[in-house]
């Protein structure tokens, strides 16, 4: 009963845990016309008398009295307002630490393009026009055609060609956007003499201002007393030890049947059919062997860590050889059969041998 309620209770902490996380990351606030100010902009369409406020505006002292009018008292915002800003490059301060919103060209690099493993597709149009080429030899099957270079060109005609001869190409060497900036990065930017550099502004977390931190801090609460009522409920060692329940001495056994069976299969598999062999695996699948899977927390008392780690090792070799062995009967597929018994039975020996020694 108590592992019953345990998992129920693991499953309603991490349905709500995952909905209060959702919204630690929430892209908008509530914000009352009374605070509201140029630079805030709408999250979502607002309906304003007459016309509709499309998500974006920003809310200038026309937006804000036409949501007044409407008779509204606070609508959803952006937060943070800009998903990006623009600081400029010389100012190595304002962007190192930070991740990049767009790519930067921070100079040039040379590319070894090898025929015949480049697509012309789209982006490899971009790299040539970007590299100042004006013209491309490609090739499909014995087809062959230079194309002229331009940046209106349509490449779907030139489906499934690739390149006809090795290239050597001069490049702007880029910082891809998303790109966090260390030390290195904006170093490299400093030394480019770039610009502008485009950065992502990222919202902060702070648990205070998180609406839906009580339901999480729930959420672990019942998480933690199902995984307490589950541990409650399991037998504890000394009763799996010395309890009919706790049984290891007939796990044991079982063990020791499976490798015996195994090993006599193994004795005349090579003279069995498919469905002869099939037959033959189905008892010890689902007798000996599954009873061994069932109660292996079992063995795991008795044995202790590192025995039981040494047995189960070389168990499930065999296990799987075996399963396998009967999937391949099933399918017909004789001779894979045989291997997998083959393999089967020394290793469920060596299983065997961990529990008798």
């Amino acid at each position: 009963m108590k592992s019953t309620v345990g998992n129920l209770l693991l499953v309603i902490g991490t349905v709500f845990g995952g909905i209060a996380a959702a919204n630690s990351a929430k892209a908008s606030r509530w914000l009352e016309l009374g605070d509201a100010h140029p630079g805030e902009f709408l999250m979502r369409d607002v309906e304003a008398g007459d016309r509709t406020l499309e998500a974006g505006t920003e809310l200038s002292g026309e937006v804000v009295g036409a949501l007044r009018a409407a008779g509204l008292e606070g609508v959803e915002v952006k937060d943070p307002p800009r998903e990006s800003e623009v600081v400029a490059g010389s100012d190595r301060a304002a962007y190192e630490g930070r991740s990049l919103a767009a790519d930067v060209v921070v100079g040039t690099k040379e590319s070894f393009l090898k025929a015949g493993k480049k697509k012309f597709d789209g982006d490899l149009l971009k790299r040539l026009l970007e590299a100042g080429e004006a013209s491309v030899e490609i090739e499909k099957g014995d087809a062959r055609e230079t194309v002229a270079l331009m940046e209106e060109l349509d490449v779907k005609p030139y489906e499934g060609y690739e390149l006809a001869e090795d290239m050597r190409i001069v490049e702007p060497d880029r910082l891809k956007a998303d790109s966090f900036i260390d030390a290195e990065r904006g170093a490299r930017i400093e030394a480019a003499g770039v610009d502008e550099v485009e950065l992502k502004i990222t919202k902060e977390f702070t648990f205070g201002g998180w609406e839906r931190r009580w339901l999480f801090a729930a959420a672990v609460a019942a998480m933690v007393v199902g995984i307490v009522l589950k541990r409650a409920d399991r037998p504890k060692a000394a009763d799996v030890a010395t309890g009919r329940a706790g049984d290891a001495g007939g796990l044991r056994a079982d063990l020791v049947a499976t490798a015996e069976a195994a090993a006599k299969l193994e004795t005349q598999v090579d003279g069995l059919d498919a469905d002869a062999i099939h037959t033959a695996l189905d008892p010890i699948l689902s007798g000996p062997i599954y009873r061994v899977v069932e109660g292996r927390e079992l063995l795991a008392v008795q044995l202790g860590a590192v025995g039981f780690a040494d047995m189960m090792g070389a168990f499930s070799n065999g296990e799987r050889a075996l399963n396998r062995a009967w999937s391949a009967a099933v399918d017909g597929n004789v001779e894979e059969a045989r291997a997998c018994v083959h393999r089967a039975a020394p290793a469920l020996w060596e299983a065997a041998q961990q529990v008798t020694s």
